[in-house]
């Protein structure tokens, strides 16, 4: 059976900050972060000051599970506003 390869986004800071690139949202006090690209939501982990890796949603669900370091507890309720919030922007501009 063949493995399909997903690719996933790679983006600097400035790309990643701009809102013509479509909205954000950091989850809680962690390095992860919601972003709304092609009327989806992405996850991302801020590797470094100037870097933003998407990540696959099964890994975001995996760490926020075993996290000790960071209250993931909120989080979901964090991430149906987003959604909301977007989604509501978006029907007001058409």
């Amino acid at each position: 059976m063949a493995r399909s390869r997903n690719s996933y986004k790679v983006l600097n800071s400035a790309k990643f900050y701009d809102q013509q690139t479509g909205a954000y949202c950091k989850l809680n006090d962690s390095c992860w972060f919601l972003k709304k690209l092609e009327n989806k939501t992405h996850y991302f982990l801020n590797t470094s000051h100037n870097q933003f890796q998407e990540m696959p949603k099964a890994c975001f669900e995996a760490t926020a599970a075993r996290s000790k370091e960071h209250d993931f507890t909120s989080v979901q309720q964090q991430i149906n506003n987003f959604d909301k919030e977007v989604n509501s922007e978006n029907n007001n501009k058409s």
